[in-house]
């Protein structure tokens, strides 16, 4: 947890989050009427595809295990966020920072 903090640089002392179990987080997301996404490298839609508009809350995994599969379970929608070009990782920020461009 200490790692996520500080790659946060300070703003997760200016956002709202929240922290739940998967079903916890998925019920409470439905009682104020947001849909939970995850991204999943697997999903039959990408970033690109898909319509984000609206009271929605993503789900960020990471490279090498993603989201959990009670996660992934409890979601509304999953998409994948492609990599682009021969890079071989993929910066999650970066990635929608092209996604937010485009559709502007």
């Amino acid at each position: 947890m200490p790692k996520v903090i500080r790659a946060t640089a300070g703003s997760i002392f200016n956002l709202p989050v929240v922290y739940a179990e998967p079903y916890t987080l998925s019920d409470w997301l439905g009682e104020k009427k947001i849909s939970l996404s995850v991204t999943a490298a697997d999903a039959g839609k990408t970033v690109f595809e898909t319509d984000l508009r609206g009271g929605i809350a993503v789900a960020f995994g990471n490279e090498a295990h993603g989201v959990s599969d009670q996660l992934r379970r409890a979601a509304d929608l999953s998409f994948s966020i492609p990599i682009l070009g021969s890079a071989e990782s993929l910066n999650v920020a970066t990635s929608l920072q092209r996604y937010v461009c485009m559709r502007w």
